[in-house]
């Protein structure tokens, strides 16, 4: 009636890869974004020969990395399940849901692992999967750190309906300008069907916003990690998300008015010059009918 408590032995605790000792065959790597690149350049000289570095960061630092150290030592999945932080060191699974992982016949003890957690879904197009994702969590893990509300919560308001088609799209022609197909999320119901979600006319308005209130209701508890940054006072993944669309929207000379409006308000937000509230919705005033 009231549920179960699993309370694990505390595990071993290092400061390096290297205090372990043996060489290392899989290291699954749930830094921030921001530290990312120098967790893996620590992890590298500790892995064994074969040793695969598992990255299942949202955004794309990802592909980076891969492209940078090689698919030899990289693999990447995308977590398609739902979790929040209760307090510093205890989390709740708030979404059930499979790891999207790519599909490579060396990479069976990697799946294997990640599947004792959650199912693994193959996909032969990783980068697809990464950039739908990507277009998510512009939306939802940023409104949801700018209004502090859960993601069930969020999707109740017809404003952040509104926001969240805008910021998708904005994604979407950054995408396409830059050669890359979304793809849908594998493994999750229709609602959650990305590129149909923002390929201009194809669905009535009425449908998209259907399709955001099912992807926010799976979600329905679990509240945004970069509010949960914002709560701790620590900065956020707001540059690898909004703000890689925005900078790759430079660069590709395609216009982001949302996607860099969401980057100033969250911003402000690190700042202190704003707290978490529905009431900073306002802000985005000229961007919605």
């Amino acid at each position: 009636e009231e549920g179960i408590t699993i309370t694990a032995a505390k595990p071993l605790v290092v400061e390096s890869p290297a205090d372990i000792g043996n060489p290392l065959d899989v290291v699954i790597v749930t830094t921030k974004l921001n530290t990312i690149t120098d967790a893996v350049k620590t992890i590298l000289p500790c892995m064994s020969d074969k040793g695969k570095v598992v990255l299942i960061q949202n955004g794309l630092e990802g592909l980076k990395l891969k492209e940078k150290f090689g698919a030899e030592r990289i693999f990447i999945a995308s977590v398609l399940w739902g979790a929040s932080m209760t307090e510093p060191g205890r989390y709740r699974v708030t979404a059930g849901g499979p790891f999207a992982a790519e599909r490579d016949k060396n990479n069976n003890t990697v799946r294997n692992l990640l599947a004792e957690v959650f199912p693994v879904k193959l996909t032969c197009d990783i980068k697809g999967v990464l950039w739908s994702k990507l277009a998510v969590n512009a939306s939802l893990t940023s409104l949801g750190a700018i209004t502090g509300l859960s993601f069930g919560r969020l999707v109740e308001n017809r404003l952040v309906l509104e926001l969240s088609l805008n910021i998708g799209n904005e994604v979407y022609a950054v995408a396409k300008k830059s050669g890359v197909r979304l793809k849908a999320l594998p493994g999750v119901p229709f609602g959650i069907n990305i590129p149909l979600l923002l390929t201009g006319k194809i669905l009535p308005q009425r449908i998209k916003y259907a399709l955001i209130r099912l992807i926010g209701k799976k979600h329905a508890e679990t509240e945004s990690s970069m509010l949960a940054s914002v709560k701790r006072g620590r900065k956020t993944e707001i540059d690898y998300l909004n703000g890689e669309i925005v900078k790759l929207g430079e660069s590709l000379n395609t216009e982001t008015p949302v996607n860099r409006k969401v980057v100033e308000i969250v911003k402000m937000l690190e700042e202190g010059r704003l707290k978490p509230d529905p009431g900073n919705l306002s802000l985005f005033h000229s961007f919605v009918r």
